[in-house]
């Protein structure tokens, strides 16, 4: 981190996991060396790949099963016909499956080669833009593995909260603090930290961070398990999704917030 405060609260950050991040007193953790990386094709196409096995277009089936398992979760917030807004939606998979439910749809995202399909191909209400661009009012705005790649996470947090009509929803998805790798293998999680992340967060940070924007934090779950990653009774398939569930711990989490 480039300064010593915490954007949202503008409290001192103390040095934390061998002084290779800073962390906030209410628990937002910075990894330090941080920096933004390019979202052009490769990164849907050949770096995508070399992670799941398949580019994200070939992964589209998958990608739109998600989707829809978000929305089912989500959708009791949602008012019939809600207008929604998604950043970061890369080639429009969820927004694509959220019109098919009704709902008023657009978006944007920074990448062409992602943007331009979802226009092109989709024929969606999708601009080739940066997040801090988005202006208008929306009943629900989605961010699914976005936030944590914005270099100026206040900004961040105020345009959402701008961009929300009172009672509007903000549904997301992010990697998270409160899970099994960086609880039992700190050294791991700083090894294997996505250089492009700014910022990491727990329900516990979210719930204090949220109010700074006029937000609350209405539910949370785990995104992922991974037993494997625990010790002790955790390693337990059972007792982990378990625990999990009842705490939301996981190496990554979704969740809904309301504009208060």
């Amino acid at each position: 981190m480039a300064t010593e405060f915490c954007p949202h609260t503008g409290s001192r950050l103390t040095s934390i996991l061998k002084d290779s991040a800073m962390q906030s007193p209410e628990g937002v953790i910075y990894v330090n060396d941080t920096r933004s990386l390019d979202y052009g094709e490769d990164y849907f196409l050949s770096e995508y790949k070399a992670q799941y096995g398949k580019t994200y277009l070939e992964d589209e089936t998958n990608l739109r099963s998600m989707a829809n398992r978000r929305l089912n979760r989500i959708e009791k917030y949602l008012k019939p016909g809600a207008k929604i807004f998604e950043i970061g939606c890369a080639t429009g998979f969820f927004l694509d499956e959220a019109r098919k439910r009704g709902y008023q749809v657009s978006g944007i995202e920074i990448s062409p080669f992602a943007s331009e399909y979802a226009r092109d191909r989709l024929k969606l209400d999708v601009r080739t833009e940066a997040f801090s661009t988005a202006e208008t009012m929306y009943d629900a705005v989605f961010a699914f593995y976005v936030l944590e790649h914005m270099d100026d996470q206040r900004t961040a947090f105020q345009t959402i909260a701008k961009m929300l009509n009172r009672g509007g929803i903000f549904g997301f998805a992010i990697p998270s603090s409160n899970g099994p790798t960086l609880r039992y293998n700190p050294d791991a999680w700083i090894k294997t930290h996505p250089t492009d992340h700014f910022a990491d967060y727990s329900p516990a940070s979210l719930q204090k961070i949220f109010p700074h924007y006029s937000m609350k934090l209405l539910d949370c779950w785990p995104a992922s398990y991974h037993p494997q990653r625990a010790r002790g009774l955790l390693r337990n398939q059972w007792l982990f999704r378990r625990y999990a569930n009842l705490f939301c711990f996981g190496d990554t989490m979704e969740g809904v917030a309301q504009k208060i």
